[in-house]
């Protein structure tokens, strides 16, 4: 039978002791809380009172108990408690309640382990009382892993004690809740989310009511699994507890963007933002809000308040990362580098300064550079969401890549109900030393006029070298198969100035440029060509090119034309483009035996419909429908009328698979004769180890 003093009277003697000096108790607790920071949702904090009963009558702490190692309200009365307890234990150092008072008050004050060694002294503690000390130790571990900085991959240790920490709590104490709460919290910090989301539904399975931390962390671990309606399920019934916290309102905010459900993340976060929030919580909810109008797709508007925000807070690391990842959409990655570059010269372990300056490499071309600053983080941090990401996106890069298309069109060449099929493929080969890859390429062509059908056949081998943050040169070896085979030798490049200006030029041998129906009499070619390109944003560009083709029966051929985009709508799931293509072509010789105007002129408008009809990660399909008007005017004939309209509908059906088709009908002229008539494509493309 232990002895234990009755409560009222340890504390009764307590308030008679005399006030004994409690400066080393206070600053032993103090140093225990330095440090640590309050959070919105505490872990191992539990919906019942925080100290258990003993016997039946409840040990006298402040009914609001923060937990191990938070600062918070009645801190002072826990320590006057305490000091209670010691007094009463000088005078009867036998008192189990009081001295379960003192390992609880030391528990609550941020010692749980210090309190777990006094307790192996006196067996006579209750069993209740151990159980929620080593509870408490392993809450605390999570607390101060989740609250303490941390070099990137320094925190896996510590949440690996805590996870340790609370199995074997649960090997003590099968029926504890409380530890499964922890091991759910622990191991979605440890980004082992399939782990926790599995604890997570089996507490639902056994029908316990869980505090709100445990449904935000299965809230994150959800989202990271791509399980986005989960996820703000989650979120929401962690919302219904705490309405202002800052990870559940973001979270779902983001659950519902990758549901793509635009509206319903806007309400969200904009209804979020307009709390009156703590500064910090402010400024978070007020930077992600900018970003939903990322992700609708109005860049412009994101940059312009980002910019805006910046003004007010110079100084913040997390606005230069969101506008590294404005300007990387918007399709500039110098400007990028810039402001990953100054959150990397702040701290240059920013996992996310890191992440953005990898995106930035990628998109420069500078693949090896990329893969050098991906090492170690793959070593230190390889479990971090981005770092898995850029990983598996590398890998996926470095495939195999087959691309096929065949068309069946209207051509220039052929007259009246003359048409024409071109089946194109390209196998590329993995990187050679990062910036090189090898490739095949086929080209067949079947050209039908007037009840005469020839093929033309080349097959090619080359490859591709991209020099890091300039541009890319493409060379070949090229094999003709047609009446007489010939080998020829074609290369391009293209140079990036700037984030803005594009420069192109490429030469052929044997040009694929001259008309079929004059390699069928015998005639061959070699051209040349330079083109430049301004691109203003996601919004506009420009687009101007030159080719030169000399043929073997001495004819020139001088072509340019003039080409402008410009997207007058844009939103998250359409867009709509206006484009303008302005051309112009002479040939030197008149009596060819293939369509060869002396010179002509086109202007044609048109305007392009895309729309996303569902997006899922890596899984999505679009459509496409572009309509087309415009003049043409060829020398000796009068000017016609040209169009047309085509629907293309495409389908990602995976990071390494997406397929496309379309149809179209067009109306052509060629000598003042119409062709008109209906076209249709498909295509592959498919990467494979």
């Amino acid at each position: 039978m232990k002895n234990k003093m009755p409560i009222m009277l340890a504390m009764l003697l307590a308030a008679l002791a005399d006030s004994a000096s409690s400066a080393a108790l206070a600053e032993t607790a103090g140093s225990a809380r330095d440090g640590m920071m309050p959070s919105a949702a505490p872990a191992g904090a539990e919906p019942a009172a925080a100290v258990p009963p003993i016997e039946g009558a409840p040990l006298p702490l402040p009914p609001a108990a923060p937990l191990p190692g938070a600062v918070g309200p009645g801190q002072e009365d826990l320590i006057a408690t305490l000091n209670g307890y010691d007094r009463t234990l000088a005078r009867f150092p036998q008192s189990v309640p009081a001295r379960e008072g003192r390992l609880l008050a030391l528990s609550q004050l941020g010692l749980p382990s210090q309190a777990l060694a006094e307790a192996e002294q006196y067996p006579q503690v209750d069993e209740a009382v151990l159980q929620h000390l080593h509870e408490d130790e392993a809450a605390l571990t999570i607390r101060q892993a989740e609250t303490t900085y941390y070099k990137p991959g320094d925190d896996y240790a510590e949440y690996d004690k805590a996870i340790l920490l609370t199995q074997e709590n649960l090997k003590r104490y099968p029926d504890s809740a409380r530890s499964r709460f922890d091991m759910v919290r622990a191991l979605n910090d440890r980004k082992r989310h399939g782990d926790a989301v599995a604890i997570y539904e089996s507490l639902e399975k056994d029908g316990i009511a869980m505090p709100a931390y445990v449904y935000e962390a299965a809230g994150d671990a959800y989202l990271a699994e791509q399980k986005p309606e989960r996820s703000a399920q989650a979120y929401r019934v962690a919302l219904e507890t705490n309405p202002n916290s800052s990870r559940a309102n973001i979270g779902l905010f983001y659950a519902l963007l990758d549901q793509s459900d635009y509206d319903g993340a806007q309400r969200q976060i904009d209804a979020y933002a307009a709390k009156p929030l703590e500064p910090a919580a402010k400024f978070d909810a007020a930077t992600s809000a900018i970003f939903e109008r990322a992700y609708e797709n109005r860049l412009d508007v994101a940059q312009r308040q980002l910019l805006a925000l910046q003004d007010e807070a110079p100084a913040s690391d997390q606005l230069h990362l969101a506008l590294g990842k404005i300007y990387l959409w918007r399709g500039w990655p110098r400007l990028a580098r810039e402001e990953y570059g100054i959150a990397e010269q702040r701290d240059p372990e920013n996992p996310a300064a890191q992440a953005g300056l990898i995106e930035v490499e990628v998109a420069l071309g500078d693949y090896q550079s990329a893969a050098e600053r991906l090492s170690p983080m793959l070593q230190t941090i390889p479990d971090d969401g981005d770092v898995k990401k850029l990983a598996h996106a590398g890998a996926v890069r470095d495939y195999n890549q087959l691309e096929v298309s065949a068309s069946g069109s209207r051509s220039r060449e052929n007259l009246g109900n003359g048409r024409g099929v071109i089946v194109e493929s390209k196998l590329t080969g993995a990187p050679i030393g990062y910036q090189t890859r090898p490739f095949i390429h086929e080209y067949f062509e079947r050209g039908i006029s007037n009840g005469v059908s020839f093929d033309y056949r080349r097959l090619g081998l080359g490859a591709e070298h991209t020099f890091a943050g300039l541009g890319a040169v493409q060379a070949e070896v090229q094999q003709e198969f047609f009446r007489h085979k010939k080998t020829s030798v074609a290369a391009s490049g293209r140079v990036a100035l700037n984030d803005y200006w594009e420069l192109r030029a490429n030469g052929d041998s044997n040009a694929l440029a001259v008309p079929l129906l004059a390699r069928f009499n015998g005639i061959s070619g070699w051209s040349t060509g330079a083109g430049a390109s301004w691109r203003a944003s996601e919004r506009l560009a420009l687009h101007a090119d030159y080719s030169h083709l000399v043929m073997s029966d001495d004819n020139i051929r001088r072509e340019i034309s003039m080409r402008g985009v410009a997207t007058v709508i844009q939103g998250p799931v359409y867009k709509g483009a206006l484009g303008l293509e302005l051309g112009a072509g002479s040939n030197s010789r008149e009596d060819a035996p293939y369509f060869n105007p002396r010179n002509a002129h086109v202007a044609q408008l048109s305007f392009t419909s895309d729309w996303l009809g569902y997006q899922r990660y890596s899984r999505s399909f679009s459509h496409q429908l572009v309509l087309s008007l415009g003049r043409y005017t060829e020398h000796g004939f009068s000017t016609r009328t040209i169009g047309g309209a085509s629907y293309e509908a495409r389908a990602d059906l995976s990071q390494v698979l997406s397929v496309s088709a379309g149809v179209g009908y067009v109306r052509r002229v060629y000598s003042g004769e119409e062709s008109s008539g209906p076209e249709a494509h498909i295509g592959l493309n498919w990467k494979f180890l």
